[in-house]
């Protein structure tokens, strides 16, 4: 058994084979830590046994298929919940699950797990809108990809060419609120726990994710060039942003202060809606599953719809989409703006509220 440090100090495998061939191969495989004492034991796996992804040279010396496929299967499986682990480390807890829910769900299909044949009949039959397909072909290129970095092992990435156009426009493919459905969202209302009202008024009138103001603190109201505006970051404890662009200050409402939201903001300590915990990295899980079916029950479209309604008026009253952006906490896609454009104001951003 040998044990190496790469420069970046994660620890790896080391093992030098002798293919069929007769030329010598040195393997290595990362063991996803800086530990010397967890590297150890992560490395008892691979000790004795040969490499399992086995480098066969055909006459036209083209890499060919191993011919213990149930060994590669298991090494590849055990690799996958490496991979697993090292995106724990990047991405949140919500994101790493799916991850491996795509990944188990391939493996289940198939024992030929490199095959492209393979990976091109799991995306057939999967029986899921073409965004979803999509979705299985990102994560679980993501590990292969991640794999040909850490293995001398030549193969291709089984998902490459996978992805399918998506022909319907992006404007269809979540229903916005129309002005007699927010009247009818607000109207039915009233009876709820206060902090649930909060919740939905604060989407109906900033159009923010479940999660941004699942997640807000006492401390994300502020006052910013004399205006009560709302922050959306992740400085505190369990807040997570979807994409840098998602920080942002959004100027308040004048319906809400008018109707207390700052009243119910000032009797809070902490968190606005403590009556939520923390989910799979999320705060706004026990929220979303209650509208599901509070809104079935009010003939209403799902929250996100929200976020979709104020995107619409704006759209509608011929707001600048980079200003649009900055409320809504999207991209610009115009390198003018992202690559030389100054932030957008609070101050700049309260006239779009006329238009929601």
């Amino acid at each position: 058994m040998s044990l190496m440090l790469s420069r970046h100090g994660i620890w790896y495998y080391r093992k030098v084979n002798v293919l069929s061939c007769g030329k010598r191969r040195e393997f290595r495989r990362s063991l996803g830590t800086r530990s010397k004492t967890e590297a150890l034991k992560r490395s008892v796996r691979f000790a004795d046994r040969p490499w399992s992804i086995s480098e066969v040279i055909s006459p036209t010396n083209q890499i060919i298929s191993p011919p213990n496929l149930e060994l590669a299967t298991q090494e590849l499986r055990s690799q996958a919940e490496l991979y697993v682990e090292f995106k724990s480390r990047e991405v949140c807890e919500r994101e790493v699950a799916s991850i491996k829910r795509c990944i188990d769900k391939y493996f289940k299909f198939t024992d030929q797990i490199l095959k492209r044949s393979q990976a091109a009949e799991f995306i057939n039959e999967l029986n899921v809108a073409i965004p979803t397909k999509n979705k299985y072909v990102k994560k679980i290129s993501g590990f292969f990809r991640w794999l040909k970095h850490r293995t001398d092992v030549d193969f291709q990435n089984p998902f490459d060419g996978l992805l399918q156009k998506d022909r319907e426009p992006v404007s269809r493919k979540r229903e916005a609120y129309t002005p007699a459905q927010i009247k009818h969202l607000e109207n039915g209302i009233s009876a709820l726990p206060e902090w649930k009202r909060w919740i939905i008024l604060l989407g109906r009138f900033t159009g923010m994710r479940a999660n941004e103001i699942c997640q807000l603190y006492q401390n994300d109201i502020q006052q910013h060039e004399n205006r009560w505006c709302i922050v959306v970051d992740d400085r505190f404890e369990g807040q997570v942003v979807k994409t840098e662009n998602s920080k942002r200050t959004i100027p308040m409402h004048n319906k809400l202060i008018d109707t207390g939201f700052l009243d119910y903001v000032q009797r809070q300590n902490g968190r606005l809606f403590p009556q939520l915990t923390l989910y799979k990295g999320s705060f706004s899980h026990y929220f979303t599953r209650w509208f599901s079916g509070f809104r079935k029950k009010q003939g209403v479209p799902e929250f996100h719809s929200l976020r979709h309604y104020i995107a619409t008026m704006l759209k509608n009253a011929a707001v600048v989409e980079h200003y649009a952006a900055a409320f809504l906490g999207h991209a610009d896609n115009s390198i003018t703006y992202r690559r030389y454009g100054k932030s957008v104001s609070a101050s700049q951003l309260y006239d779009l509220l006329e238009h929601i």
